[in-house]
């Protein structure tokens, strides 16, 4: 990853796999220094469309005296116009296996209460092992060398709607948010 300085508010960072970029991000402080507005580019699954947005993310750490507008804690605020491809996803219950496609290139067949599967797509070699809550709920763990780096829930109301609770167990967040089938 390589990270520049634009300005004392603004900072970029590409990141690569060998010679390839897989992802771009611009972050920007406003004056005030509560908010910072995001932008990214993720094309990390070879052959498959760029997914990208923006967002802006709320303060709730200040930054250490002396370092860049960009320092400190901060949280999600909300996500915006996020391309169709990253917000996008199919599964398929075949038997005891769920099956799970993304246009933005990754899937996996996981067998529930199974072992972890490979996530294909994933430039991070990441599994994800699936276990059956309920008839209409599901957990998601996912691991990378080794160690949990994600764990989401997923569970179909009786609206249809899919309600998911995805915690990183890297960035030591959680994101809720509500799915519509199309």
């Amino acid at each position: 990853m390589s990270v520049k300085l634009v300005d004392d508010k603004t900072v970029t960072t590409v990141r690569k796999k060998g010679d390839r970029v897989i992802g771009e991000n611009t972050m920007t402080v406003s004056a005030d220094g509560k908010t910072r507005d995001f932008t990214f580019s993720d094309s990390g699954t070879p052959g498959a469309k760029a997914v990208t947005g923006k967002g802006s993310d709320t303060r709730v750490g200040p930054a250490p005296a002396g370092s860049h507008a960009i320092s400190g804690s901060w949280k999600t605020a909300k996500y915006d116009n996020v391309s169709d491809d990253g917000l996008t996803v199919s599964f398929r219950i075949d038997g005891d296996t769920l099956n799970m496609n993304s246009p933005a290139g990754q899937s996996y067949a996981a067998k529930l209460g199974g072992p972890a599967a490979p996530i294909k797509g994933d430039t991070g070699d990441t599994t994800v092992a699936v276990e059956r809550l309920a008839p209409n709920s599901f957990r998601e763990t996912s691991t990378r060398e080794g160690k949990v780096v994600n764990v989401t829930t997923m569970t179909v109301g009786a609206d249809g709607k899919l309600s998911v609770v995805s915690e990183s167990k890297l960035r030591k967040d959680t994101m809720r948010y509500t799915a519509t089938r199309q």
